[in-house]
């Protein structure tokens, strides 16, 4: 029997399986074919598990789920009434004809990797917090502390620190208006006498300021390489500390680029500044890919014919993955991609497999090896 064949017949008796009403001559042989080979047990108890369950979510709208579940029992013909349990297993059909119908070959096995995530953490002197929520209003939540970590202490308590760890994402509207985006990996240190009249802090990682406009009172960013004065300003900064190069780019109003060797250099809008650790005081400017340079700050990932090592850098953090190379070749491809920041990474391997040049393997513990297509370069 031809795989496509097989595999209509199996989703055809798991469907059944699953709703209760597979015939005993049915059973059986989803059994014999289970038996016939190791993945294929693996795949029936991967549909089946519980795990695979809480991920079968056709749709986070509760009236789209209804929709979609209804047309399903049209299909196959179930009528008794509606119940939450049966509901989470229509969902399970529902995918496994999604996942088989596009081609999607799960005997494989692949562990799903799914996207980052809001989540962060504040550290004081003495705690540490659970942030909650997908935007903090830091002001509120900095006086709503116990009394020792409060504002009474002032000039003489330490910075206060939010960490955002790898696959997370965080934002922060801080007390003078400005917003802030943390990406994956990064943190933020806010000293205890931030204020409308004090806008300094430091930061670490990526991230995306709207600054609130006040000539009176500067806002300063300061990173290791470099200390960033903005007037009112859209402005990304990437600046972690295993990356050779530090990125500033400003996407409207005023900024001021100071080296720690006493350099001062306006950026210019819609350009980047870039400062080479260990290469002196040099600010190199240069035209800025807007859009790519703040993808992810809108909910995507672009990039325009950047090899693939540089692009899953970039993704690991958000992901959580740890990938590694085979081959030169391959860490050297190129690529240009568009895609939705929430999707899972499985979807975006999937996308660079079709390119036929680059093979993804998927391993347990978020663990991604990428090597050169050698079939294709016979």
């Amino acid at each position: 029997m031809a795989l496509q064949q097989e595999l209509e017949e199996v989703k055809k008796y798991l469907l059944k399986e699953i709703t209760g009403s597979i015939t005993p001559e049915e059973k059986i042989k989803l059994q014999e074919w289970a038996d016939a080979a190791e993945e294929h047990q693996a795949f029936i108890e991967q549909i089946l598990s519980e795990e695979f369950l809480t991920q079968a979510v056709l749709d986070r709208n509760e009236r789209k789920q209804q929709e979609e579940w209804q047309k399903l029992y049209y299909k196959i013909g179930y009528v008794r009434p509606l119940t939450t349990s049966f509901r989470k297993w229509i969902a399970v059909a529902a995918m496994i004809c999604l996942l088989l119908g596009s081609g999607f070959y799960l005997l494989n096995r692949e562990t799903l990797i799914h996207s980052g995530c809001s989540k962060a953490f504040l550290q004081t002197v003495d705690s540490t917090y659970i942030l909650n929520g997908e935007v903090l209003n830091y002001a509120r939540y900095i006086l709503d502390l116990p009394p020792a970590q409060n504002r009474t202490q002032l000039s003489a308590a330490p910075d206060r620190k939010i960490i955002v760890p790898r696959g997370g994402e965080y934002k922060i509207q801080m007390e003078d208006g400005t917003f802030i985006h943390l990406g994956p990996e990064s943190s933020l240190s806010i000293p205890a006498d931030f204020s409308c009249h004090n806008r300094r802090l430091a930061m670490s990682g990526e991230a995306y300021f709207v600054v609130h406009k006040d000539s009176l009172h500067p806002f300063h960013i300061h990173s290791t390489d470099v200390d960033i004065v903005v007037r009112g300003t859209e402005i990304n900064v990437e600046a972690y500390p295993d990356e050779r190069e530090t990125q500033i780019t400003l996407v409207n109003g005023k900024a001021e680029l100071r080296t720690p060797q006493g350099i001062s250099q306006e950026l210019p809008t819609g350009h980047m500044g870039i400062i080479s650790a260990g290469e002196g005081e040099e600010v190199k400017i240069a035209a800025a890919n807007i859009a790519e340079c703040t993808a992810w700050h809108h909910n995507r990932w672009i990039f325009e014919d950047r090899p693939i090592h540089q692009i899953v850098k970039k993704l690991a953090r958000w992901y959580d993955m740890d990938v590694s190379f085979t081959d030169v070749a391959a860490r050297d491809f190129h690529i240009t991609m568009n895609m939705d920041k929430y999707e899972t990474f499985n979807k975006l391997a999937q996308t660079i497999r079709k390119m036929n040049e680059l093979q993804i393997q998927i391993k347990k513990n978020n663990t991604i090896i990428i090597s050169e297509n050698k079939i294709n370069h016979k």
